[in-house]
């Protein structure tokens, strides 16, 4: 049987599918204006791919636009409303901790691994940022606690990127 096109331009037509897909083609304009090293057009365009919306993709490349352009304050708004989305992305978990940590704010940094880390219930990419930020933090026992973990339960990539997150300089505390 061949595939009838009819179906998919009768859902295409419908005004709410038509508008997420705007809004992503927008997104993906934005991304290719980002990567040229067009910031500003990237981040105009990535505004208008979003227009309230909490899809993941479109808020992702908006945080990574205004970013570029030095508005972090939007960019960590923009990944909070994407780890809202339905589809949770855990890149965009990722991205929101790196957010916070580079804006100085170590403490929220590790709520959201915590929150990452339930939202994929346990996934083992969050221990390596959990035991950076512990230690940035000046909680390295606990740090070396979850590095033993990765040692004892982790795959080999795991283990080693434990332990390089193990040798991030201890805060005083």
């Amino acid at each position: 049987m061949e595939p009838q096109a009819g179906p998919w331009k009768a859902v295409r037509a419908r005004p709410e599918v038509a508008e997420v897909l705007a809004s992503y083609k927008r997104a993906f304009q934005a991304r290719r204006l980002l990567e040229q090293g067009k910031a500003q057009e990237a981040y105009t365009a990535a505004r208008a791919s979003v227009g309230g919306r909490t899809d993941a993709y479109p808020n992702w490349v908006l945080a990574h636009s205004a970013a570029a352009i030095g508005r972090q304050a939007e960019a960590i708004e923009a990944l909070r409303r994407a780890v809202g989305s339905p589809e949770p992305v855990p890149l965009v978990y990722e991205d929101l901790i790196f957010a916070y940590e580079r804006t100085g704010k170590v403490p929220v940094a590790l709520q959201w691994t915590d929150q990452a880390s339930k939202v994929f219930a346990g996934a083992a990419r969050f221990k390596p940022h959990k035991i950076r930020l512990l230690r940035k933090a000046g909680r390295a026992g606990e740090a070396q606690a979850l590095t033993m973990d990765c040692a004892l339960n982790g795959t080999t990539e795991l283990k080693r990127a434990c332990q390089e997150a193990n040798q991030t300089p201890a805060a005083a505390r």
